[in-house]
């Protein structure tokens, strides 16, 4: 009986198990400061963690100067020509992988998760010195996005993107 149950327990031991496919749950950009390029018709925002040789980024394609809003606003997610992506690369990723009008063909990307539908939040304050408006902080929030790689799928409710500030002209 002693053989039979070290017998099992060995089998059990020795059995391998498949835990699927690892599914990114939350994004680790803290480190890191949101950057763009572009303008309007054109922007985009990306955050870009070298560490990991992952990238966050954001399209819009909204005709409004977002560096010279007045108030919040809010932008839905089109899937087309407004969207998000987090992407895992084979090695790093410089600042002008996002700032190019031809896509470069390097790094290679071995996970790319597209999120066509979520809203954009851009929040607009202004920063003062001596009671002067020297700089506007825009800080961008995702809201209820949900991005997809082939059957898999990744939801966020609030996903911080950051805040970028410009001098006020």
């Amino acid at each position: 009986m002693k053989r039979f149950f070290l017998i099992l327990f060995s089998v059990f031991l020795l059995q391998s198990c498949d835990d699927g496919d690892i599914i990114v749950t939350s994004f680790d950009f803290s480190e890191t400061d949101l950057k763009y390029c572009g303008g309007p018709g054109d922007y985009v925002f990306y955050k870009i963690n070298v560490a990991t040789k992952e990238s966050l980024s954001l399209r819009l394609s909204t005709s409004d100067s977002i560096f010279k809003l007045l108030q919040d606003k809010e932008y839905v997610l089109n899937g087309v020509s407004d969207y998000v992506n987090y992407r895992s690369y084979d090695a790093t990723v410089g600042n002008s992988y996002f700032c190019t009008s031809v896509p470069p063909t390097s790094p290679k990307v071995l996970i790319d998760y597209f999120g066509g539908s979520g809203k954009v939040q851009i929040g607009i304050s202004d920063i003062t010195e001596d009671g002067v408006v020297t700089k506007k902080r825009v800080k961008i929030t995702l809201k209820d996005i949900s991005m997809v790689s082939g059957d898999e799928k990744i939801i966020q409710e609030t996903l911080e993107m950051g805040a970028i500030e410009i001098p006020v002209e």
